[in-house]
């Protein structure tokens, strides 16, 4: 409820300067095409009103038939011209503008999302954003491109009602004011229903959010098996039960609002047409008009109410465009705490791996109740393979967060070679990891960008021997395009499935290909049987020898070949040591570790493990 009280962040007036000023850096011939159309827009409808009244006036006067046909010559030949450049403008130019427009607006919503600070995207605050920002780009209808349609029209409509209104002033004193009355009737209305539509849009944006899952999960690979085997779709269907229904309940409050608006219109333009009708025929029986005049003023009445109306909505298009670009700017300006601006840069040449220290660290999440991480304190020294082991949620994802730079300390800090982090360059800092986390992702490039991260310049022998090391090569070497092959079958026809062992290859070799400071995997084997997982723990350990390496994983036998172990509990590190002196030690991970083994032992013996 408090959010929706929010004021909005800029006034309209701010965020049309703030759209001329992208438009005008992004397109300034377009902006220029753009407003060229505000004569036609004036003109055209001019011309519809004064080409009646001079052919009437031609035919009442008894003019030469000469005389007509210049007229009809004149005013056909301006109108034809009018249109074309009109429909070229408005159907060719104005489209491709507004689009182009759109596609750069996008361009900096998707820069945001890849580069703001991980909790603005993670937290339900950050994800109700990017949605809020993302209606700004939905369509041509939206905020992003339809300014470009309402500048130009709320401009034309602006000079066709101070030229017709001039018009209409000579007919009677009270009739323009009249008719102002009228479309500040309409306008009020279409004000309250706006305030009562931004009132429901924050629910209707987590209900759209949630909807738009419910539409792309089962599109998912990934899930198909479990769908079909477990009878997931009950449960989407259940859902879908729920939130389908009370985004239609939403919209047709919406609708009805909008339909009460329209009534409203209607009933006012019949009495406005109603008493011009009256007051125009007295005024051509007692001979102050002639019938010429009588349709220009007629067409003039009706010409000043449209372009009042016509007025309203651009105002409510531009105050719907504010929200919207309000929103908009407000996901862009989420602000950045771990950014590249007047930082240090690490001093790493020469050297192969860095120190890492966490020096009394706290962290919470975002409205979560208590610390994640509570006083956290250790060494990682240059060069050391170190295991943090633990039961899951003791917070060892978390810690690799921190690490990385994906999260700050709320408390306490974590000093790279000394060095404060969050007074390190961003970009410099993410260059000293190579992190393989649970999932594994894989974009839908070939197998060599994926490895290397780069599109197209890349080392390609590095690619083929880092795939070798990893023990992939075997199996890319026989596709049909060999490395080039492409992965991710929903984007790509002929795209390479791998395997969970192989995907783990994968993930190695780009590891491998980084030849970052700091390697750390965060249990990306959980899928694989503990065999395969410490051989592939093994595979890294002696691949990215002299690194300084950190290994998460609850199973504790993978991790004995590291120098140090570290056992994390409720966000403490309560045991220290190497396997065998925490084995010794009779402790938490000992005890653990004889949980686990035995569990394995009766595995192998083909006994129940309970």
């Amino acid at each position: 409820m408090e959010e929706k009280k929010k004021k909005l962040t800029y006034t309209t007036l701010q965020n049309l300067r703030y759209a001329l000023s992208k438009w005008w850096g992004w397109d300034s011939r377009g902006l220029v095409q753009a407003f060229s159309r505000i004569p036609c827009v004036v003109l055209i409808p001019l011309m519809g009103i004064l080409l009646p009244r001079e052919v009437i006036n031609c035919v009442t006067e008894g003019a030469a038939y000469g005389r007509l046909a210049v007229t009809l010559v004149i005013f056909t030949a301006l109108l034809c011209a009018l249109h074309m450049y009109d429909k070229y403008i408005a159907q060719g130019k104005l489209f491709a503008i507004g689009l182009k427009n759109r596609m750069n607006y996008m361009y900096l919503w998707a820069e945001k999302i890849f580069t703001t600070d991980f909790p603005n995207i993670e937290s339900s605050g950050g994800q109700r954003k990017k949605e809020k920002a993302l209606q700004f780009l939905y369509q041509s209808s939206a905020g992003g491109e339809a300014v470009v349609d309402c500048v130009v029209g709320i401009c034309g409509d602006a000079l066709g009602l101070i030229i017709y209104a001039g018009i209409v002033s000579s007919i009677h004193p009270a009739v323009l004011p009249a008719l102002v009355l009228m479309s500040a009737l309409i306008y009020i209305a279409g004000r309250i229903i706006k305030k009562l539509e931004l009132g429901i849009r924050d629910e209707s944006a987590d209900l759209e959010r949630k909807l738009n899952y419910l539409f792309a999960a089962p599109t998912d690979f990934a899930a198909g098996k479990d769908l079909r085997i477990y009878k997931i779709s009950r449960w989407f269907g259940g859902l879908f039960s729920i939130y389908f229904p009370a985004m239609i309940k939403l919209c047709a409050r919406n609708e009805l609002w909008w339909f009460a608006d329209d009534v409203l219109q209607g009933i006012l333009n019949l009495l406005r047409d109603g008493a011009c009708y009256l007051l125009l025929i007295r005024m051509v029986l007692e001979g102050s008009i002639t019938p010429g005049d009588f349709t220009m003023y007629f067409g003039a009445v009706a010409g000043v109410s449209q372009w009042l109306n016509d007025i309203t909505k651009q105002v409510e298009k531009i105050n719907r465009f504010s929200v919207q670009c309000c929103e908009f700017r407000d996901f862009l300006e989420m602000p950045d705490g771990f950014v590249n601006d007047g930082k240090e840069c690490l001093d790493t040449e020469g050297n192969r791996a860095v120190d890492i220290t966490f020096e009394h660290v706290f962290f919470r999440y975002l409205d979560a109740e208590a610390d994640t991480l509570r006083d956290l304190s250790f060494h990682i020294r240059a060069g050391e393979k170190l295991a943090l082991v633990g039961l899951n949620g003791a917070g060892k994802t978390t810690c690799v967060k921190l690490m990385c730079g994906l999260y700050h300390p709320t408390g306490g800090r974590i000093l790279i070679n000394g060095k404060d982090m969050s007074k390190l360059s961003r970009d410099e800092y993410y260059r000293l990891f190579s992190v393989v986390f649970q999932e594994a992702n894989f974009m839908p490039f070939t197998i060599a960008q994926n490895v290397s991260g780069a599109m197209e310049d890349m080392d390609r022998e590095r690619v083929k021997s880092c795939l070798e090391l990893a023990g992939l090569w075997d199996r890319v070497q026989k596709l049909p395009y060999g490395m080039d092959s492409l992965l991710n079958r929903e984007l790509n026809e002929d795209g390479v499935e791998l395997s969970g062992g192989e995907r783990q290859k994968l993930l190695l070799a780009k590891a491998l290909y980084k030849k970052a400071f700091v390697v750390i995997l965060d249990e990306p084997t959980a899928a694989l049987d503990p065999i395969a997982e410490n051989e592939l723990y093994q595979s890294y350990g002696e691949l990215t020898e002299g690194r300084t390496s950190l290994y998460i994983s609850h199973r504790l036998s993978s991790t004995r070949f590291c120098d140090r172990i570290l056992f994390l509990e409720n966000g403490r590190i309560t045991e220290t040591g190497n396997h065998e002196a925490l084995m010794a030690a009779k402790g938490a991970y000992a005890h653990m570790y004889e949980v686990q083994s035995h569990y394995y032992k009766k595995k192998a013996e083909g006994r129940p493990a309970v």
